[in-house]
């Protein structure tokens, strides 16, 4: 008679334990599926701009020029051949392009802009269309975020909804 009672209540243990392992499991997913798209949200356009500075520092003029969305056949009317020359080619203002380096990047809704440091400049600002994925000179100067927790804070929600426009300065 003993054994009659034995294994009641097992069935619905077995219930609440396949349960709560379906909701761990389905929250991990979405914390771990937000995440990720965080952290490769921008990944191609990053990636991109990683093309332009690799293609300067092989000397490789026409691929960096091309990645601005000109070339020999459609040539771009606001950035001559003879401008990108002077800006990134071996005598141009930004030829120290060995020590330069990305220090930053700002996520836009249509894009992003990378901060170049290259060795006894101001940082370049860099933008990177997302749609089109061309490079060109960011359109406008971004102001300064206070230190402390509050200007961290307003990085956090800037990079979380890709709203440029508090950063750009008037």
């Amino acid at each position: 008679m003993g054994d009659y009672l034995e294994g009641y209540g097992e069935r619905d243990r077995r219930r609440e334990k396949a349960i709560r392992w379906l909701l761990i499991s389905t929250v991990l997913l979405v914390v771990g599926g937000t995440i990720l798209y965080f952290v490769f949200r921008d990944y191609r356009v990053e990636r991109q701009a990683a093309r332009f500075l690799d293609s300067l520092r092989a000397k490789d003029y026409k691929t960096a020029y091309a990645l601005w969305g000109c070339t020999d056949q459609t040539p771009c009317p606001q950035y001559a051949w003879e401008e990108f020359m002077k800006d990134w080619g071996p005598q141009g203002v930004y030829a120290a392009i060995e020590g330069a380096q990305f220090t930053g990047t700002k996520s836009c809704e249509t894009g992003i802009i990378e901060f170049l440091l290259v060795p006894g400049q101001e940082p370049v600002l860099l933008w990177v269309d997302r749609r089109t994925e061309t490079l060109s000179f960011a359109p406008w100067k971004l102001k300064s975020v206070p230190p402390g927790f509050r200007g961290w804070l307003q990085e956090v929600m800037w990079e979380a909804t890709r709203n440029c426009k508090p950063l750009i300065q008037p």
